[in-house]
């Protein structure tokens, strides 16, 4: 039965529900702007994440072209959260999310490698200043791993692919040397083939250090700047 008051019908479940409604936004108003605010407690903006994209083929991630992919897939290894990663079909990639940084590996093979990145870009509105694509580089010998901000493809599917999708290459690359074969006609199966004993051990004492210690550095650069507004 419902009650009248000064004329008026009152509904007890829809007052309930009501007061259920007052409650909650008052108890989640502070957070949900916490989580959309661009600025930290201080008052200065926040940096923006830092986007890292580690190149390779699917199914082959033993193989020189995939390099990038291993590297990104051991970084998350030694930061011990490889159970964290997660599957995206709007990205086509798999992701794991850190505090200031987000990796990923795309599942589309190497020369379609820019539909991914750019559905990442999309996805985590990414500048291209906090793009970093890890790749194979056989202009850098064996051993040594360089960081270049923007230029061309040199010959790189993968960068092409991004080029071409993101129309603009100004992104920064962690290039991994792979050297070239002692037969310069012979690239293609040079890049798709396995790592030797010697490489695979070099790679684990030497090489992966080395992108480790960058990869740090640039997730630091990147998290002490004041996102672009």
């Amino acid at each position: 039965q419902r009650r009248v008051h000064g004329g008026v019908e009152s509904n007890p479940v829809a007052a309930a529900c009501l007061f259920v409604i007052v409650v909650f936004w008052l108890f989640v108003k502070d957070i949900k702007f916490a989580s959309v605010t661009p600025v930290d407690k201080h008052g200065r903006m926040r940096a923006a994440k830092l986007l890292l994209v580690g190149l390779g083929n699917p199914g082959a991630s033993s193989t020189r072209h995939s390099v990038g992919q291993r590297v990104l897939t051991a970084y998350a290894s030694h930061l011990h959260l490889s159970s964290e990663w997660t599957k995206q079909l709007r990205t086509l990639s798999s992701v794991l999310e850190l505090d200031h940084a987000i990796l990923a590996t795309p599942w589309t093979f190497m020369n379609d490698s820019g539909r991914a990145v750019s559905a990442l870009v999309q996805q985590y509105k990414t500048p291209i200043e906090n793009i970093v694509i890890l790749h194979d580089e056989l202009e850098v010998p064996f051993g040594q791993v360089k960081v270049k901000q923007g230029g061309s493809a040199g010959g790189h599917n993968g960068l092409r692919s991004t080029i071409d999708r993101l129309k603009q290459n100004g992104f920064t690359r962690l290039r991994i040397g792979i050297g070239r074969p002692a037969n310069k006609a012979d690239v293609s199966s040079f890049v798709l083939s396995n790592f030797n004993q010697r490489e695979v051990l070099a790679l684990r004492e030497d090489i992966l250090p080395q992108c480790f210690k960058h990869i740090d550095e640039l997730i630091q650069k990147t998290s002490n700047q004041p996102r672009s507004s």
